[in-house]
C-alpha cells in the first residue's frame, strides 16, 4: 500500500529510531529533506505530506488539526515497529501533539515529543489571531514573522498560490490552540526562537503543562522560521538526537548497530531463542516464563518497540508493536514470528 501521508527521503530504514516530522503552515514534507544527514543513520526521518501542496497539490486542504490527524493516524499506527518520536513546528507542533494523544490512546505512545514555535493548546492569544485579517494585512503579518526575508512574498502570483494554503493552515492552528487538551504521557522538549513574535519563550514554556512526563526548553537563535536556517536546523536536530539517546537504557548497545543476522550457513534462527534473547536484552533480567505478560515483568511500550525492531531485523519481516501487544507473552511472539516467516 502506498503511503499517502508519509514521505521518506534519504533515511536509513533499518535505523533504531523513527522521527515523524510535521511541517509548519504553508510548508510541505520537503522542508525536512536535509534532516536525515543531520540526525545520522540511527534515525529514520519520516515527513508528513499535507494535502494541497507538493505531490498532493490537487487535493483539498485540511481545515483543522483534527482532520490532519484523522488522515494520518492509521498509516502511523500500522508501521510502529520501533521506538519513535514526533516533532512539529508551528502548526506541525499541534499536529504532532494531537497525533501523540491519539497514538497513546491506542497503546502506541511516542518516546518523545518535540514542539517548536507554537503556543501550547489552551494558552493562545486571541488578540493576535491572523485568520480574520484582510489579504494585504495577512501577508504583511506573515512577512513580519520571518523578518521580511522572503522575497517571494513580493510576487503577486506566488502570493495568490500560497495565501489560501497559509490561511487554511493558520486558521486550523489558531482554532486548535484555543482548545484545552489532556496532557501526553511522554517527555516533551520545546524549541523557542529568541526573536519569534508568534511564539515567545514563555509561550513555548507553557507546553510544560501538556505533559506528565517532564518538559525541557531549548532556545534557538532566530525568528519564527528558525528551523529553516542552517544553524537552527542543526540546533534542533542535535537536541532531538541527544534526547532520543537519553531514553535508551544506559550502557545498552544500539540494536541498530548490533542487529542480529541469520547464521551464515543459511539456517533460520529459532524464534523461541530469538524472542527470549530480545526480552532479556530490553528487560535486563530473565525472570519471566513463556506465558508472562511483558508489561507485568517491567516492560513498557518503548521497550516493546525495541523487541519489535530486533525481531523484524533478525527475521527480515515487519513485526509491528501492535501485533506484539495483541498477546504480549513470549509464547505469543514465538507463534507470531513462526507464522510470519513460514
Amino acid at each position: 500500500m502506498t503511503n499517502q501521508w508519509l514521505t521518506r527521503s534519504g533515511s536509513n530504514p533499518d535505523a533504531e529510531w523513527r522521527l515523524y516530522c510535521c511541517p509548519w503552515s504553508g510548508a510541505g514534507a520537503g522542508v525536512f529533506r536535509s534532516w536525515p544527514a543531520l540526525l545520522g543513520p540511527g534515525v529514520e526521518v519520516v515527513s508528513l505530506a499535507y494535502p494541497g501542496r507538493e505531490r498532493r497539490i490537487k487535493e483539498p486542504l485540511c481545515t483543522s488539526v483534527e482532520e490532519i490527524a484523522d488522515g494520518i493516524i492509521e498509516e502511523m499506527s500500522e508501521e510502529v515497529d520501533r521506538p519513535f518520536a514526533l516533532f512539529g513546528h508551528s502548526l506541525g507542533a499541534l499536529v504532532a501533539f494531537e497525533c501523540a494523544l491519539r497514538l497513546s490512546e491506542r497503546g502506541l505512545p511516542p518516546a518523545l515529543l518535540g514542539v517548536s514555535g507554537a503556543v501550547a493548546p489552551g494558552h493562545d492569544h486571541p488578540e493576535l489571531a491572523m485568520r480574520h485579517l484582510g489579504d494585504r494585512e495577512f501577508i504583511e503579518t506573515v512577512r513580519g514573522l520571518q523578518d521580511g526575508r522572503d522575497p517571494a512574498l513580493d510576487h503577486p502570483e506566488f502570493v495568490a498560490l500560497v495565501a489560501p494554503v497559509l490561511r487554511a493552515d493558520i486558521r486550523a492552528a489558531e482554532i486548535y490552540a484555543l482548545t484545552v487538551r489532556p496532557p501526553v504521557g511522554c517527555p516533551v522538549v520545546g524549541f523557542a526562537g529568541t526573536d519569534d513574535a508568534a511564539a515567545t519563550t514563555a509561550d513555548v514554556g507553557a507546553w510544560a503543562f501538556s505533559t506528565t512526563a517532564g518538559f525541557s526548553l531549548v532556545e534557538v537563535d532566530g525568528d519564527h522560521l528558525f528551523p529553516t536556517t542552517v544553524s537552527g536546523a542543526n540546533a534542533v536536530t542535535a537536541a532531538l538526537r541527544a534526547r532520543m539517546t537519553l531514553t535508551m537504557r544506559p550502557g545498552r548497545p544500539s540494536t541498530a548497530a548490533s542487529s542480529e543476522k541469520p547464521p551464515r550457513d543459511g539456517a533460520a534462527p529459532d524464534p523461541a531463542v530469538a524472542v527470549r534473547s530480545a526480552w532479556i536484552d530490553v528487560l535486563d533480567h530473565e525472570k519471566f516464563s513463556d506465558d508472562s505478560d511483558f508489561f507485568a515483568v517491567g516492560g513498557n511500550s518503548v521497550l516493546l518497540a525495541r523487541v519489535a525492531a530486533a525481531l523484524s531485523r533478525q527475521f527480515g519481516v515487519r513485526i509491528s508493536i501492535r501485533a506484539l501487544m495483541a498477546g504480549p507473552t513470549p509464547q505469543h511472539m514465538v507463534d507470531l514470528v513462526g507464522e510470519l516467516v513460514r
